[in-house]
């Protein structure tokens, strides 16, 4: 993270300093930026100095704005799973997955499918768990945020079976 933030100072900081400078004999700025913030935004501030001449630069048009956020804290690794449904069934019939994660079903049978959650017809262990009907070829995502494991079935078919764990 610090070689990113160095980096990233290197580039913008002549930036900076050439747009807070002015031409011989006009007030200059001292630029200040703090890499060091624990949230790891972008600190910026802009300190009037004293001229040779006794004058002091007040021109706040010259500040640069402090809220600059990298938000670097909020990158995530997004996990995607990815189930095959046959003729004889969902392959892999068992995955365990963090919560977050994104799971694919994909029809790979010659007719329709219907991936739902269990129990068989009523749907109530995840609501959300319903693909409908899916063509051949047809993909269904759906993302499981709730620990615990998830049965489901398809539809169409409810002897085939698989489970997702969440943990």
């Amino acid at each position: 993270m610090r070689k990113v933030l160095s980096l990233l100072a290197l580039v913008t900081l002549p930036l900076v300093l050439s747009a807070c400078t002015g031409k011989s004999g006009s007030n200059v700025n001292v630029v200040t930026i703090d890499l060091t913030n624990p949230n790891q935004n972008l600190n910026a501030s802009v300190t009037p100095v004293t001229n040779v001449n006794g004058s002091t630069n007040t021109n706040s048009a010259t500040n640069v704005n402090a809220s600059t956020n990298l938000n670097t804290n909020t990158a995530k690794t997004v996990t995607v799973k990815a189930v095959s449904v046959t003729a004889s069934g969902f392959s892999p019939a068992a995955i365990t997955v963090s919560p977050g994660a994104t799971v694919t079903w994909t029809n790979n049978t010659a007719g329709d499918v219907r991936v739902a959650s269990d129990p068989h017809p009523t749907l109530t262990d995840l609501p959300g768990l319903d693909s409908k009907t899916l063509a051949k070829g047809g993909t269904y995502t759906y993302t499981f945020t709730q620990a615990g494991t998830w049965g489901y079935h398809n539809f169409l078919e409810p002897t085939q079976k698989g489970t997702v764990t969440v943990k």
